[in-house]
């Protein structure tokens, strides 16, 4: 083995150039592998760092009559599930907060959970130090306690033990401290502090929690669904929702991590025909370097070598280079991981790491060895398949001509790396376009110079009247400032989350009973959020400051999609609309704006309903500011006016609107870019082959094309001669490609939104383009070819 190693290095060794190109080219098809790898093993195949994580499973529930995919879980529900199932051990609920927290006179807005006391229990986590909570806790009004996260008890209490029993304010109440946590909950990781949600059962058809259950051993998920869906609909004649809804059961971390299966799918794969482009290229280095090692292997095996010991040899070269070239491709992925991980948006996981384990480990010795054996077992083979002991005995040129099966070889990767690189390209260029699409989409705002921020008001020092005179007063001040030029505010913001509920339109046509019926977005918004937002009026006007009065509060403004479903080609300004209850007051619509993509740019748009902030005052608001120039300017003012009304309130969430636009977007640019950048990296690999064969088929020929200028050929003929090999190369890959890409991009898409996969001018253009820089890899050996002087060429050694 050491024999063959040292004897592959000195091999190597005498041609650098052939060393250098073969390592680069691996390590840029291996980097691929390593980056797109550690995200997959990062979010598919790490396990979730609770008790058997195989055995947990997100509690939902589905609602396809209101076109919602996921609803949430209703408390109620849950409670029947718990007492009546017979799959799960155990089953727990938690919801998203945010609190002010109050410690040592300072204030600040933490991120953090309500749980129901089980939910430890279901994880397995325990406590690092102190307790989790007790059932009797888990009551409203029974226990104002709190559990610290082990990163904010090491921020705030330098990891003292003696934190356990001592009180910080929360939302303007008193908790105290009974445990901290352990520092690693996945995806429970983002929250500082967590308490118990003390749900009242059969306190409403709420769905907001997020579940989940461990099943009991050997329970499977499809018996779980079958087990739930029978309690579900056993409650119908209590519960009527829940004819309209059902369990939705799905593996605990697909659930978590399902936003990002199919981008980690379609960049594995192209990083996939990377790889193989770039062992292709490499085989193809090989091959033709083998060609002109046919004496010296003829003069081994005449020596008395076997043929095992030669393909050996070669193979042990080809390991040589496989492993240089992983080592250098390991480090370049790195820095991409790096690189990559410092520009990863708050929406991202924040419990997902790329650390290296033994997967990678894995993954990257046998990335190595199947390197190995993909370009180097052939080549291997070939050569000795032409070597032969008579071969040693003969007298060859510098010009050996190789056989027709090795110069079909040769031809075969050529047009399996166009092939594969036309494919990258066109589906990237259908990737891009789908991003400039998306990014065309007339949001119905506009994002320029607009700061927005959340303002959260405890709702234990706040009144209602005190919430509605806060808000009024902090909105009246920022007015005032220099450079504003219009102020309001809204429960959400687009992009912010989402708040649904149902509305009946008087004279609406009727519906059929099992025919669709969303979910309404509801928002409720303060005078002006109309010129603060940008938002276009179709008809009538926008909530004012007669809505602000008595008279007024029974108003609303609907989109387009709500008007068309609720009075199709009639002005809903003058229509009429209520909650579904007969004692729900009558609101009228007193304007309609333009849609707006409140759920993402690629995202449906929902029938939305705006409603003056008056009729329902909500102690968390964000606050819209559009200002003349940098909004940014002005945070130092805004802050001030906060701190002047109440010390004690954090401001959170300040993003401009084109910052939230930016992170909207930040999965499909990214995967849209990395899938572009991959096909860039293919086509260089696939220039190179062209160019390497080309090169080698010129000098393998050089003979007969001087044979061919003796006998009166022309330069344009020698020329001609080339350039038709490698336009015939180009073209079958070309074909080939064309013929591959139109599956590949039908299996894509459901990501290529406002494009099609057979998008014409794409597959044109991009065919076009590869095709005539083909040619123009083709341009040097052409010009060498000409060039060739017959009496050179004839010369015998």
């Amino acid at each position: 083995m050491f024999t063959h190693l040292r004897f592959a290095v000195r091999q190597l060794a005498k041609s650098p150039s052939f060393a250098a190109v073969a390592l680069l080219t691996l390590a840029l098809g291996i980097a691929g592998n390593v980056v797109i790898f550690s995200i997959f093993n990062a979010l598919y195949l790490r396990p979730l760092p609770f008790k058997e994580p195989e055995r947990l499973v997100n509690l939902d529930e589905v609602a396809p009559k209101w076109n919602l995919e996921y609803t949430g879980l209703s408390y109620d529900d849950l409670v029947e599930w718990q007492k009546q199932n017979q799959t799960f051990d155990g089953m727990a609920a938690w919801n998203d907060a945010s609190f002010n927290l109050g410690y040592q006179g300072q204030a600040a807005r933490v991120k953090g959970l309500s749980v129901t006391h089980e939910l430890f229990q279901v994880l397995g986590v325990r406590p690092l130090i102190g307790r989790v909570f007790l059932e009797e806790e888990d009551r409203p009004g029974q226990g104002n306690v709190v559990l610290l996260s082990h990163k904010i008890w090491q921020r705030q209490w330098g990891g003292d033990p003696a934190v356990l029993g001592k009180t910080v304010t929360i939302d303007a109440v008193s908790h105290t401290i009974v445990g901290v946590l352990p520092p690693n909950l996945g995806p429970l990781s983002y929250a500082d502090l967590v308490v118990p949600a003390a749900l009242n059962a059969n306190g409403g058809q709420g769905w907001y929690l997020d579940g989940v259950g461990r099943l009991k051993p050997g329970a499977s998920l499809e018996q779980a669904r079958q087990d739930l869906t029978r309690i579900h609909k056993a409650m119908i004649p209590t519960r009527q929702v829940n004819d309209i809804t059902s369990p939705r059961l799905t593996p605990l971390q697909e659930r978590l991590l399902g936003d990002y299966r199919t981008a980690t799918y379609v960049l594995m794969g192209a990083v996939g025909m990377v790889w193989v482009i770039a062992c292709a290229n490499v085989a193809g280095l090989m091959l033709a370097r083998g060609l002109s090692r046919n004496r010296e292997i003829s003069i081994r095996l005449a020596l008395g070598a076997t043929r095992a010991a030669v393909v050996r040899q070669v193979l042990t070269e080809s390991l040589l280079l496989a492993a240089c070239g992983g080592v250098a491709g390991v480090l370049i992925g790195e820095l991409c991981l790096n690189a990559l991980a410092h520009s990863l948006p708050d929406q991202f996981p924040a419990w997902i790491s790329f650390d290296v384990d033994r997967r990678f480990v894995a993954f990257y010795l046998l990335t190595t060895f199947v390197t190995a054996a993909l370009f180097g077992l052939i080549p291997a083979l070939k050569m000795v398949a032409n070597a032969s002991v008579q071969g040693a005995l003969q007298t060859t040129s510098a010009r050996t001509t190789g056989s027709t099966g090795q110069r079909r070889s040769l031809n075969s990767l050529v047009v399996g790396e166009i092939a594969l690189a036309l494919i990258l390209l066109i589906n990237a260029g259908l990737l891009l376009k789908a991003f400039r699409e998306v990014q065309r989409v007339n949001a119905g705002f506009r994002a320029e110079n607009v700061l927005t921020y959340k303002i959260s008001l405890p709702e234990a020092k706040y009144t209602n009247l005190m919430v509605t005179t806060f808000f009024e007063e902090h909105l009246g001040q920022i007015r005032a400032l220099p450079g504003v030029k219009a102020a309001s505010a809204v429960s959400i913001v687009p992009f912010g989350g989402h708040s649904g509920v149902f509305f009946e339109a008087e004279g609406a046509p009727p519906k059929a009973k099992d025919a669709p019926d969303p979910v309404v977005l509801r928002l409720f918004a303060f005078p002006g959020y109309n010129e603060a937002m940008g938002l276009t009026l179709v008809s009538g006007r926008f909530l004012g400051e007669t809505e602000t009065q008595p008279a007024g509060r029974f108003s609303a403004v609907v989109n387009e999609t709500f008007a068309k479903a609720a009075w199709p080609g009639q002005d809903a300004v003058g229509k009429r609309l209520r909650y579904p209850s007969p004692t729900a007051p009558w609101m009228t619509v007193i304007g309609v704006v333009r849609d707006i993509k409140h759920y993402g740019f690629d995202q449906p748009v929902r029938p939305c309903v705006f409603l003056p902030y008056h009729l329902q005052p909500g102690n968390e608001m964000t606050l819209a500011i559009r200002t003349q120039g940098d909004p940014h300017s002005l945070q130092s003012a805004i802050h001030g006016i906060v701190a002047r009304q109440d010390p004690a309130l954090p401001l959170f969430e300040e993003q401009t609107m084109t910052e939230r636009v930016q992170t909207s977007l930040w999965l499909r640019r990214s995967y849209s870019w990395l899938f572009g950048l991959f096909a860039a990296i293919a086509l260089s690999l696939c220039l190179g082959g062209i160019y390497g064969v080309i090169s080698y088929t010129v000098s393998q020929r050089t003979s007969e094309i001087g044979i061919r200028i003796a006998l009166g050929a022309q330069t344009w003929d020698v020329q001609r001669m080339v350039l038709q090999h490698g336009a015939r190369l180009a073209g079958l890959g070309i074909g080939v490609g064309l013929l591959s890409s139109l599956a590949v991009a039908q299996a894509m898409r459901s990501i290529l939104v406002g494009v099609s996969p057979t998008d014409f001018t794409i597959y044109l253009g991009v065919s076009a383009l590869l095709g005539i820089i083909s040619l123009f890899a083709c341009a040097s050996p052409t010009r060498r070819a000409a060039k060739v002087d017959p009496m050179v060429a004839l010369r015998c050694d």
